[in-house]
């Protein structure tokens, strides 16, 4: 039995022109491309989600905006980490830069701040 049969059937497998170096699905899971993907999601849904709070406090519901404002402050911390950790692995660095960009922009006290100086001006 050489080693190209497959031990269960004896018939030789064909090659497919894989490597052994094939990647496990654990780690196409974590490659740096689809972390980006997710941490440049993770980033819009949450300028959506400021969106929706400036919404509700131009609209009369200030406790509501507020709350939804503070739970944004510390939420756009993963996209920002997720992008960083994408950023410094190298492939698709592009969408971990991306990601800390908007995460930047959908921190609500940053957005103030930036907000502020500009009105100054």
């Amino acid at each position: 039995m050489t080693l190209d049969e497959n031990v269960s059937g004896g018939t030789p497998q064909e090659s497919l022109g894989e490597s052994d170096e094939t990647p496990s699905r654990r780690s196409k899971l974590f490659s740096g491309a689809a972390l980006g993907y997710t941490a440049f999601a993770i980033a819009v849904v949450l300028v959506i989600a400021e969106g929706v709070a400036i919404n509700l406090a131009t609209n009369g519901q200030p406790v509501t905006a507020t709350a939804i404002g503070q739970v944004l402050v510390v939420l756009t911390a993963l996209p920002l980490a997720l992008g960083l950790f994408v950023a410094l692995r190298g492939p698709k660095r592009e969408w971990g830069i991306a990601a800390m960009v908007v995460a930047v922009i959908a921190n609500p006290l940053i957005l103030l701040n930036v907000l502020s100086f500009l009105g100054t001006i």
